[in-house]
């Protein structure tokens, strides 16, 4: 199966919609060259990260098709479509944007664990941290937690998640970034 894809003057690659590998929605990817490799994104529906990770070096193209399983069929873009965001500001009711959405690739120079995101009326910033995707990143980076918080995950996988995602939610209201709702708008 090939998954068609298209990739803007700015070298990002975005795919078309993919169904799940459950088959229980729809996904769509973006590659990101970046000052210090390729960023590769999965999305939701909704745009709301999925799943991540970071190449330290590679194509863009190849490092996406490889992200996806799947080869892509590429055609050529004069401007990248950035990212649509199921949600309103909570404050303002502005439009929601990706924050690395409003940045050029080459300004990209750190990428940050935790997607952010801005409103683009009053630029209140705003953070989304799916449970699915604070899950792959605890399973995919085993090394950055202790022995006795991996014999909690393995216990009890979802209690340890909803315990991760009190601790994110403290940090980040901390700064003055609140947990951003994504969904059916």
């Amino acid at each position: 199966m090939s998954i068609k894809a298209f990739e803007s003057k700015d070298r990002r690659v975005r795919t078309e919609t993919y169904a799940k590998t459950d088959g229980t929605g729809a996904l769509f990817s973006v590659a990101e060259p970046t000052k210090l490799g390729v960023l590769l994104t999965e999305f939701s529906q909704y745009g709301e990260v999925v799943r991540q990770e970071y190449r330290q070096s590679g194509e863009a193209a190849r490092e996406l098709s490889n992200f996806v399983n799947s080869e892509l069929e590429i055609s050529q873009i004069d401007e990248y479509k950035p990212v649509n965001v199921a949600a309103k500001c909570p404050k303002c009711g502005g439009e929601i944007v990706r924050e690395l959405d409003t940045k050029k690739p080459e300004q990209i120079d750190k990428v940050p664990v935790v997607p952010l995101y801005i409103c683009s009326k009053c630029g209140a910033k705003y953070y989304s941290m799916s449970d699915e995707f604070l899950s792959s990143i605890v399973h995919s980076r085993q090394d950055l937690f202790e022995p006795k918080d991996l014999e909690e995950m393995r216990a009890d996988e979802k209690a340890f998640i909803k315990l991760l995602q009190e601790n994110i939610i403290r940090i980040f209201a901390s700064k003055r970034i609140f947990r951003l709702k994504i969904g059916k708008v």
